[in-house]
């Protein structure tokens, strides 16, 4: 006997939840075992993991009006990817803001020697209006239009590092690693916020790029 028309969207729904629960998990298995060791790691790395949960919520919907048994298996997928994959920060959620406290906005570049245009990277930094600004790969001549852009701003620089605030600063120390013949790895800064002196370190770790070379 064929299945009724209820059980072949049953069916369906159950099979792209479990589907789509296994993909999740090759995916966590890509960003945490495989990572920049192959192409594929590297793809699953870097892109927006936002968007890995948006079938499995589609899916859930549909399970709780079709087969709730299966929107438990899209649940389960969410879960472990969001507890996993997304360590539960979701953008635009969880301040870690106090009431009463300034706020604080930090941007972070690496501007791979100011080539090939540093001018727009520098314009796009300033749309993002930081008060603290982190740039990697600062080697050369520090260019006069980030002087310019930031005029009345506090700076260090350091090996290739360069740290901006609007606030005062204050080099507090490098970190040099052993394991790669004492390459500088991050430098640290006193920040004088109104709101107490705190630690800003801007690191630049070593990147494996066997998956980003193939």
């Amino acid at each position: 006997m064929s299945d009724s028309p209820k059980k072949k969207p049953r069916k369906f729904i159950r099979f792209c939840s479990w589907f789509n629960l296994l993909f999740l998990l090759a995916i966590l298995i890509l960003i945490f075992v495989i990572s920049e060791r192959w192409w594929l790691g590297v793809i699953a790395t870097y892109a927006p993991r936002m968007f890995y949960l948006v079938p499995g919520a589609v899916l859930l919907l549909a399970g709780l009006f079709v087969d709730r048994k299966t929107a438990v298996v899209s649940f389960l997928g969410i879960f472990i990817f969001a507890f996993v994959g997304l360590e539960f920060s979701i953008p635009g959620f969880g301040s870690a803001r106090s009431e009463g406290t300034q706020p604080l906005r930090v941007v972070t570049c690496n501007v791979h020697r100011f080539l090939p245009d540093f001018d727009s990277v520098l314009e796009e930094v300033g749309h993002q209006k930081p008060d603290l600004l982190f740039l990697q790969e600062t080697r050369g001549t520090i260019p006069v239009s980030l002087k310019a852009k930031f005029k009345g701003w506090n700076h260090i620089s350091s090996d290739a590092y360069w740290i901006g605030s609007a606030y005062p600063l204050r080099l507090a120390g490098t970190c040099e690693t052993v394991a790669f013949n004492g390459r500088v790895s991050a430098i640290a800064a006193e920040v004088g916020h109104p709101d107490g002196t705190f630690l800003a370190i801007n690191i630049h770790p070593w990147t494996a790029r066997l998956g980003i070379q193939e």
